[in-house]
């Protein structure tokens, strides 16, 4: 299977890469700035990269974000258009709510920068929020930086993200009534307090994730509907995971080989009723996600240095 991928690099702090190679071991003082490029990538893999190289993916908690149908302008970024294509606030941290971030806008060599809480965000918050970006237009580049400012990390994250994550994604070069195309470039830098090569630790949770969905595999015949939540649930390791949530885990709701609006379908046929071919249906999806996404970890962790 074809990667759905051109190019995924990975570099680190020159000072600290040569001080790992020649002591193999944490140098305590110094922190680490690390940096992971992807192009021709799309959202969701790199929302799953991001989230594995920052030991995030602990279970399938995640920022659920309220999203409605809207229209916009040229000069206008809705936030809910935001939050789509970053996805995920950092999931490292207890308390969602003490993270904020700017977001950065250039254009023409000039640089608009506005503050954002989490509040701001669909589901936090009641409000609809927009932000100006003074006529965002093709080829633009939207930055965002994400300062911790509350909030402890996870005990079994990879490492600590002790201050700052960038994550950049480029627009594309076609905007439509304010709406861009699906972003297919994107870069992310973490912060840590410790000496670690990135490669490595992206190598790693690819291996984790790959065994993970095997392990998977063979509980979604279990796949049952909840008549509480609505849809369909399976119950893995003693935890309920919805049909949606297990979709958005790995990132694949959205490629070339399944369409959001056939999983739209599925889902929502298997939800109003319980019948054998929609739960069949919405078995064959699942399984063909876990298949693109073995398929892509695996040319991924091939693709590090």
């Amino acid at each position: 299977m074809a990667p759905r991928f051109s190019k995924i690099t990975t570099t680190t702090n020159g000072f600290i890469a040569d001080w790992q190679r020649k002591n193999h071991h944490v140098y305590p003082n110094k922190r680490t700035d690390s940096h992971v490029d992807m192009l021709d990538c799309y959202r969701e893999l790199a929302n799953a990269v991001r989230r594995t190289a920052l030991g995030e993916l602990s279970g399938l908690k995640r920022l659920e974000l309220v999203r409605e149908s809207y229209s916009t302008t040229e000069q206008t970024l809705i936030m809910e258009h935001l939050a789509k294509n970053i996805e995920l606030l950092p999931l490292n941290q207890s308390a969602p709510l003490g993270t904020e971030f700017t977001l950065s806008e250039r254009h023409n060599n000039t640089s608009t920068l506005i503050d954002v809480f989490t509040h701001d965000i669909p589901g936090i918050s009641k409000y609809v929020n927009h932000i100006n970006l003074f006529f965002l237009r093709p080829g633009s580049t939207v930055s965002f930086k994400l300062r911790v400012v509350e909030g402890s990390p996870i005990d079994n994250a990879n490492f600590r993200v002790v201050s700052s994550l960038g994550f950049k994604s480029d627009l594309g070069n076609k905007v439509e009534d304010g709406f861009v195309d699906e972003p297919t470039h994107y870069k992310f830098h973490f912060r840590t307090n410790g000496v670690m090569d990135v490669a490595d630790i992206l190598k790693m949770t690819c291996d984790s994730l790959v065994e993970r969905a095997e392990k998977i595999r063979p509980q979604l015949s279990k796949l049952r509907f909840d008549q509480n939540l609505g849809e369909g649930v399976v119950i893995i390791g003693g935890e309920t995971h919805t049909f949606t949530n297990l979709l958005t885990h790995f990132g694949l709701t959205q490629n070339t080989a399944i369409s959001a609006e056939d999983i739209d379908v599925v889902v929502r046929s298997f939800s109003l009723r319980i019948r054998q071919t929609s739960r069949d249906s919405a078995l064959a999806v699942l399984n063909k996600c876990l298949d693109l996404m073995i398929a892509d970890f695996k040319v991924l962790k091939k693709s590090l240095p």
